[in-house]
């Protein structure tokens, strides 16, 4: 399962550097000489991914023989808790969407504590409340809207 995860982990870096190599392709580069606005951005995520295959493919070389196992349990919950997200974060609000989503994402594991899960999802949520609609303005109500 080690392997898996370590894989999984370099797969994400360099996707997370694809992304923000795409993010940056409208910011001109310019020279080595002159340096424009794209080239500390374009620089990093190229190393990014290559980085992130490197790690994938040392993890996959390395453990090839070892038998990789799919935690149905998990893929359920995980794949039910962002169904839930996009179904109720409109009709329930931000605050219990969030919970509930944590608490589905805390059943994947065998154990499960619920008021460690119930600290995070009320932390999670403030936290996405703070950077989502104060601190990019985007509308989304915390709490449900009940005056429809």
């Amino acid at each position: 399962m080690k392997t898996l995860k370590d894989a999984g982990g370099g797969l994400l870096i360099a996707a997370i550097g694809l992304l923000f190599l795409l993010g940056a392709r409208e910011m001109p580069v310019g020279s080595l000489r002159n340096m424009g606005p794209g080239m500390v951005p374009t620089a990093l995520s190229v190393v990014a991914i290559f980085a992130g295959l490197a790690i994938a493919a040392l993890e996959a070389l390395r453990n090839a023989k070892a038998a990789m196992t799919l935690d149905l349990r998990a893929l359920v919950c995980v794949g039910g808790a962002i169904a839930l997200y996009a179904v109720l974060m409109e009709s329930a609000g931000l605050l219990a969407t969030t919970v509930i989503a944590v608490f589905l994402l805390a059943a994947a594991p065998q154990r499960f504590r619920p008021v460690e899960t119930l600290l995070v999802g009320v932390g999670l949520s403030v936290f996405t409340w703070a950077v989502f609609v104060k601190g990019l303005g985007m509308p989304l109500s915390f709490l449900p809207d009940l005056s429809s």
